[in-house]
């Protein structure tokens, strides 16, 4: 059986790498290093037979808003309506993950659109 992965962390490239090793997809890092610049992205280093089809695999990514840290008490006390304040701001540094492993930084935004939403402007992408 293989070994569980416990590393944290996973960048786009050791993605890329790890979907090479399956020989499906060849990886090919920029001669000027693995992070894009601003508004560049990775979809052009990673080649191989079946690309496109790796490329449409839905992948959910997760990003922490805020923690709070309370008592017994005030959890059991939690009623409907009731606002629970978070310990980060808009503007304040977010990890952005996928399978728990954490693939780029960012910081919170608010969409000003209908409805309101929170958004994630990102900030460095892991290398």
């Amino acid at each position: 059986m293989p070994e569980a992965d416990t590393r944290d962390h996973l960048s786009i490239a050791e993605f890329a790498e790890e979907l090479a090793a399956t020989g499906e997809l060849e990886h090919h890092p920029s001669e000027a290093g693995d992070n894009p610049k601003q508004g560049q992205s990775y979809k052009n280093r990673i080649e191989g037979p079946n690309t496109d089809i790796v490329l449409r695999i839905p992948v959910t990514i997760k990003v922490i808003l805020g923690s709070k840290t309370m008592s017994i008490s005030e959890l059991a006390n939690l009623a409907h309506g009731q606002i629970v304040s978070l310990d980060r701001r808009i503007g304040d540094k977010v990890e952005i993950s996928i399978n728990g492993r954490v693939i780029a930084l960012g910081e919170l935004a608010l969409l000003e659109e209908e409805p309101p939403r929170f958004a994630v402007t990102v900030t460095d992408v892991s290398s």
